[in-house]
């Protein structure tokens, strides 16, 4: 009896949820409904008819376009070239005080030491076929290799030197007589006027100003370069070379009496020597006598370089 009241009562409640189910779907307007999706596929399919003649159209003008962009682009780029090539060049200058050494690097990588008392000018960016810079005192270069673009110092005296990827040295003071090439490795092409030379590692071009006149010879480089490594090296150098490298190298004034009593070669080397030290071992190497002058100040509170006065006996 009991099992029969349960069914019973199940009947009853499935009716009465199927009476609210059909109540509910009496209460949806299926024509509305029907309508409302219709419009939203209308909106979707007019969306997406509007979208493809949108990429359509950009797609056609991009095309368009380019042509005239890219041409513009190229009229740009090369009035651009045009204004920095003919734009003239900005130059730096470096002047090294006296008694100092220094070491620059160059826009290509190319690395100069200058000695005491040197003034290098070089454009700030190397431009057409050539590198040029001018030299007016002495410098050692390492020069970085582009045989597209030679490398060319020009010193005062209108002496060149022409590489493309090697180590030189060039000694070309306004006050000395003679301008030095020195050739450490690779290849250079010395030229003074009308005449050209192609010198090897190991030799020297000499040009004596005063006679217009070039020589070659071969040398030790290590006594012409050693100065870029705070050295001194005199390998049977003539008194009067010595005196003037010593003036530069400590910055003083060395005034040398009696040069042409007899000629005194000198080979020594140094390296951390004071000046008094070394001016001590020239005694004993040759038959000369030293007096250093007292430095007096100015009036600006500046003192002059220091005097001293070398006598050969």
């Amino acid at each position: 009896m009991k099992d029969n009241d349960e069914k019973i009562k199940d009947k009853l409640l499935t009716i009465s949820r199927l009476k609210e189910d059909i109540r509910f779907y009496k209460q949806i307007d299926v024509s509305r409904a029907y309508d409302r999706m219709m419009s939203e596929i209308v909106r979707q399919q007019r969306r997406l008819w509007l979208r493809n003649i949108f990429n359509h159209v950009f797609n056609r003008a991009a095309s368009i376009l380019f042509i005239p962009l890219l041409a513009g682009a190229l009229v740009l780029s090369y009035l651009y070239y045009r204004h920095t090539e003919s734009s003239p060049a900005t130059f730096a200058e470096v002047v090294v005080s006296p008694g100092t050494i220094m070491q620059i690097e160059l826009p290509d990588h190319s690395r100069v030491w200058l000695n005491s008392e040197s003034r290098l000018r070089y454009p700030v960016q190397f431009k057409g076929k050539t590198r040029r810079i001018e030299l007016e005192g002495e410098g050692f270069f390492d020069v970085y290799t582009n045989a597209a673009m030679p490398f060319e110092v020009t010193a005062p005296s209108g002496l060149k030197v022409i590489a493309r990827g090697t180590e030189f040295n060039l000694k070309a003071y306004n006050g000395d007589e003679v301008n030095e090439v020195v050739l450490q490795e690779g290849a250079v092409d010395v030229i003074y006027k009308d005449c050209q030379v192609t010198i090897r590692p190991g030799d020297m071009v000499k040009l004596d100003k005063k006679n217009s006149q070039v020589t070659r010879t071969a040398v030790q480089t290590d006594e012409k370069t050693a100065w870029k490594d705070g050295k001194i090296i005199f390998r049977n150098t003539p008194i009067e070379e010595v005196m003037k490298q010593l003036s530069r190298r400590y910055n003083v004034n060395i005034t040398l009496q009696n040069p042409k009593q007899k000629p005194y070669l000198v080979r020594a080397t140094f390296s951390t020597e004071t000046l008094p030290q070394i001016l001590d071992y020239l005694k004993i190497a040759a038959p000369i006598k030293c007096q250093i002058m007292k430095t007096e100040q100015n009036e600006d509170s500046t003192f002059d370089r220091q005097q001293i006065n070398v006598t050969i006996k």
